[in-house]
């Protein structure tokens, strides 16, 4: 690997973390903005922002460590949202490293099991080289999909999961489990539609899947198929019995009229609306007779997202996103009413629940007022005042 461009070190251990799949069967590019908006909150970005922004601010959380991951190899672009400069190895190189070093292992070691083969690799091929800071302001850290040059379809082409996974079961595992020794979050972008790499980022590492979907049915029908398969495979290996926490995202259709959401939502003569698709898929999913997502869906519906459209931040985008924070964040079902999530956070003695930034004067969508000396959003991400970040100064 080339010294130069050589990324710095993961921060040090942040206790146990939890690793979140962020899905969408279509919509990459919303689903790459939810992704890089969310890690920003989890990280303290926004907390950062809010104080040298005028006007009255809650009291912020203290950040913590997040480190977002590019797992998509067909259309990577995360970096480009942090304004993220050079080429840089990240997942692919990862890999490569990992296969080249799998090889040597079978000709050379007489490692008995997955388990300490993988203990091996890991030991060899030190997955925190490849990523990289992109905030100087809060501990925000990237895996982007590697370094994209004039060989990188054909690389992307010939990286092959399945294959990975059966020469060695518990090397996922394993590199998943000091994840989240590293970081309190992970947040991967997954692929949409079906494939091993889809299985990788939504059955094998996460603990929470946050599932896009839009007004398209066979987008709602592509997340609750990911989830079934998800659980079914659960089930069905003793080594992967955890849990698996789903918080459904609906991005709603541009210019939609309430009475259009409302259909949407509670359906009609033509079938089910979502809420119910997916409270039946709970309740067949987590083996609960009844469960009601009223209270989640009145507080968490996206606004349209037109990252090329140039307008301005979506209403409600930002106070959709820190609600969907107030459940997912500390793994809250999100069947339990916000009113119960909330009283939960004044309870444990959170500062501030996430929905209740927005709503007492924080920036609604990361970072409209962009910090002095930080490079210009490109094409859009203005639209959803997030912040393009230059390379973090290394640590």
């Amino acid at each position: 690997m080339d010294k130069s461009c050589a990324p710095s070190r993961a921060p040090g251990g942040a206790g146990v973390g939890m690793i979140t799949t962020v899905y969408a069967d279509r919509s990459g590019a919303a689903r790459s903005l939810v992704l890089a908006n969310l890690a920003w909150y989890l990280s303290g970005a926004s907390a950062h922002v809010a104080a040298n922004v005028p006007g009255p601010h809650p009291h912020p959380r203290a950040g913590v460590p997040v480190l977002m991951i590019d797992w998509d190899l067909a259309s990577p672009g995360l970096h480009h949202l942090f304004g993220s400069a050079g080429e840089r190895p990240g997942l692919l190189e990862f890999v490569a490293a990992c296969r080249c070093q799998l090889a040597a292992l079978a000709h050379g070691s007489t490692a008995a099991d997955s388990e300490e083969l993988a203990r091996q690799v890991l030991a060899a091929v030190d997955w925190r080289a490849y990523i990289e800071p992109v905030d100087a302001g809060a501990p925000l850290y990237l895996m982007r999909a590697g370094c994209i040059d004039a060989s990188w379809n054909e690389r992307a082409a010939q990286c092959d999961w399945h294959d990975l996974f059966q020469a060695c079961p518990a090397l996922l595992r394993q590199w998943r489990a000091q994840m989240a020794q590293a970081f309190r979050h992970v947040l991967v972008d997954a692929p949409g539609g079906r494939s091993a790499a889809v299985s990788v980022c939504t059955s094998l590492l996460p603990d929470r899947i946050v599932g896009l979907f839009t007004l398209a049915q066979g987008s709602l029908d592509g997340l609750c198929g990911v989830i079934r398969r998800a659980i079914a495979y659960r089930c069905s290996h003793e080594e992967e019995q955890r849990p698996l926490l789903l918080y459904p995202l609906p991005c709603a259709p541009a210019d939609a009229s309430p009475a259009a959401l409302a259909a949407w939502r509670q359906g009609g003569a033509a079938g089910p609306g979502y809420q119910e698709t997916l409270e039946r898929l709970m309740q067949e999913s987590y083996g609960r007779t009844h469960l009601a997502l009223d209270s989640y869906f009145d507080q968490v519906v996206l606004p349209h997202l037109d990252g090329d459209a140039g307008a301005e931040d979506p209403p409600g985008a930002g106070l959709a996103l820190r609600a969907l924070l107030d459940w997912a964040e500390d793994g809250y079902f999100p069947w339990q009413s916000h009113a119960e999530v909330l009283l939960s956070h004044a309870r444990t003695g959170r500062a501030h629940p996430a929905g209740h930034g927005a709503a007492h004067g924080l920036a609604p969508f990361p970072a409209s007022h962009a910090a002095a000396g930080h490079a210009a959003p490109r094409r859009g991400t203005a639209a959803l005042g997030l912040r393009s970040y230059p390379a973090a100064a290394p640590l």
